[in-house]
């Protein structure tokens, strides 16, 4: 968790430590030098669109960046519930709670179309 007035970026290879995954997708803001080497030593491929201000730009893979999508709209339906959304809790541990409890929720009743 970070606090608020934070910007997430700089938190990404954080992020995905612990994880062996073959392809990283974000956005554009996830575009920096840290990311990369991450994604070098861990073998993955680096789906994020290159910033303007980049010399020299990567190509990325559309069909699997489209995919990120999927992600968002799901943490758009987590945040339909209030609580998850504005975090009202005072604790990283009871603020994750009604997390899981709301993914559960979805789990149950999901309304987004997956491919």
């Amino acid at each position: 968790m970070t606090a608020g007035h934070r910007a997430d970026p700089p938190f990404g290879p954080k992020l995905i430590e612990g994880f062996r995954p073959r392809a990283i997708l974000a956005d554009r803001a996830y575009d920096t030098d840290a990311m990369i080497q991450v994604a070098k030593e861990l073998k993955a491929e680096l789906v994020v669109p290159s910033k303007s201000n980049r010399r020299f730009p990567r190509c990325i893979t559309k069909s699997v960046y489209k995919r990120r999508n999927i992600v968002e709209r799901v943490i758009g339906r987590l945040k339909d519930y209030r609580r998850v959304a504005f975090r009202f809790e005072k604790t990283d541990t009871s603020y994750f709670g009604f997390v899981y409890i709301a993914s559960m929720l979805y789990n149950l009743n999901p309304t987004v179309n997956t491919p």
